[in-house]
């Protein structure tokens, strides 16, 4: 839009500055259009080498929120909008709010809702099956492009329909076009009299069908591939619902059985991708038998934290290095201006015993964080705004660090809402808040007397589990080692020890005190 365009002339100075310095989006999506200030394709490196691991059975990304996981997910869609030969389409969460839609326990909801997941799976398939302009048969095409027009509401689930049907009733779509089509493509009619039909019985049908659409010679010639990814389960999830964690498991089986039984036997390219926030998933493991199985399985962790380059000094070397001087380098270059092999050192004072204490600027600003990408790009949003002198010095570092201490907040507020209420939450953070005192120590017996004072009912052992979790607490040891969740790396698994004093994560302590931590 061209009013856009116009801005006021900058006053010319001597010195760089990150005015209208864009270190990148929290939210990948806003990335990936035409007018995003930073496009995702020129930043995006596969840092955590994930897309190799998709290629095999693996199907599922899991990840804390701000890990990536809808980055890889963007990229994926990003370079398929440019491929001729690959195909791929995302359902949001907004697509299949099946529980939501539940009005009374019919005792086979979970196998109903299996059925509205494969009706999804199958026709969102073949949606992107007819976005092929070389597909076979023109007739066949049109067969099928009328029959999902005819039916554009429950094509995405018609929010009423899918009510009704988990309620017990039935509803129907017009087939009249697919048994048209069914009769071009295998030379017989379908087991259907009637012009409309429940979807469910148009299943086994439109199975046969998008098999053979995929199975298509001319598909493998090409190398064709159909991508279709699951994202925003976490929106609106509560740990509470049976139903919600229902609704989740029947939809990981059923991409199972067709990434693995159908297409992956048929050598068939196509897959299902589903991210999923590991917390989530923990708690979708705790109710079914198989569920925890299927993680471990097909699952590909997020996994950013690397201890063994951090202790050794190699820090240069870590992926989240790698990551955010990606982005720095994007702006130098567009700013026209020199940068080294390492831009984080170009953007920012390295080293400051005031500020920093011992460690390096990377280093502090990462231990005010979660470790994930989404933490860094918080840290330095608000500098195209504040015309920083770079290199940023370490006052205005620290400064940077106390409002994401802020921001982030908001973050575990969400994270929480999966398990707890909002007056829960309020009162949780209430007993953080009160030991949020520099490098503040305390055991499990005060944490209850805290919660019992705050009037906070909750089951205490599960709290603090949870809040391990979380890696708003860690543990510290007799000599002063400090463990924190989000510190595990893929390999390793901590768990909460009571016996040990418990600490705040330092995110906590900046926002409850103002100060940063050394």
């Amino acid at each position: 839009m061209r009013i856009f365009k116009q801005s006021p002339s900058k006053r010319k100075q001597d010195f760089k500055t990150t005015d209208g310095f864009f270190i990148g989006a929290p939210e990948a999506e806003a990335e990936t259009s035409a007018t995003s200030a930073m496009q995702l394709g020129e930043v995006f490196s596969d840092f955590l080498n994930i897309l190799p691991r998709l290629r095999t059975e693996k199907f599922i990304l899991l990840g804390r929120k701000g890990s990536g996981k809808t980055a890889i997910a963007e990229y994926i869609a990003g370079i398929a909008s440019k491929d001729p030969n690959t195909f791929c389409d995302f359902v949001r969460r907004a697509d299949f709010t099946l529980e939501d839609n539940v009005q009374e326990n019919t005792g086979d909801e979970q196998d109903r809702a299996t059925l509205l997941f494969e009706w999804l799976i199958l026709i969102k398939m073949t949606r992107l099956i007819v976005t092929n302009n070389a597909l076979q048969n023109a007739k066949e095409k049109e067969h099928l492009d009328k029959f999902l027009r005819k039916n554009a509401g429950y094509v995405d689930i018609n929010e009423y329909d899918a009510k009704e049907f988990l309620s017990g009733k039935d509803f129907d779509i017009d087939i009249t076009h697919f048994k048209r089509f069914f009769l071009a493509k295998f030379n017989k009619k379908l087991q259907i009299t009637s012009t409309k039909a429940p979807f469910y019985k148009l299943l086994p049908s439109l199975k046969d069908t998008v098999l053979s659409l995929l199975s298509w010679t001319g598909d493998s010639e090409n190398d064709n591939e159909y991508i279709l990814i699951f994202d925003d389960l976490d929106i609106g999830f509560k740990a509470s619902d049976e139903r919600a964690v229902n609704s989740l498991v029947s939809l990981l089986r059923i991409a199972k059985h067709y990434n693995i039984n159908e297409f992956g036997k048929r050598n068939i390219g196509a897959k299902i991708i589903i991210l999923i926030r590991d917390d989530i998933a923990g708690i979708a493991s705790g109710g079914h038998a198989d569920t925890a199985k299927l993680f471990s399985s097909y699952g590909v962790w997020l996994t950013w934290y690397e201890h063994q380059d951090y202790q050794s000094g190699g820090e240069k070397n870590v992926t989240l290095r790698d990551f955010i001087n990606k982005r720095i380098q994007y702006n130098f270059k567009k700013m026209g201006w020199a940068v080294s092999a390492d831009p984080w050192s170009d953007l920012v004072q390295q080293r400051d015993k005031k500020t920093y204490g011992p460690k390096s600027a990377f280093k502090f600003v990462l231990d005010h964080t979660f470790y994930r990408p989404r933490d860094l790009i918080l840290v330095f949003v608000p500098v195209s705004e504040m015309a920083l002198k770079i290199p940023i010095s370490s006052q205005n570092l620290s400064d940077l660090v106390i409002r994401y201490a802020r921001e982030v907040l908001q973050e575990i507020r969400n994270e929480l809402s999966a398990r707890y209420s909002d007056s829960e939450i309020d009162s949780i953070l209430s007993v953080l808040a009160s030991f949020a005192r520099k490098r503040a120590k305390f055991n499990f017996e005060v944490f209850k007397e805290k919660m019992r004072r705050e009037g906070l009912s909750l089951d205490a052992d599960s709290l603090v589990n949870h809040l391990f979790e979380y890696s708003l607490i860690g543990n510290m040891s007799k000599d002063g080692h400090i463990t924190f969740k989000h510190r595990q790396e893929r390999h390793e698994h901590f768990d909460i020890d009571l016996d040990q004093q418990l600490i705040l994560h330092t995110s906590l302590i900046v926002h409850y005190s103002g100060r940063v931590w050394n």
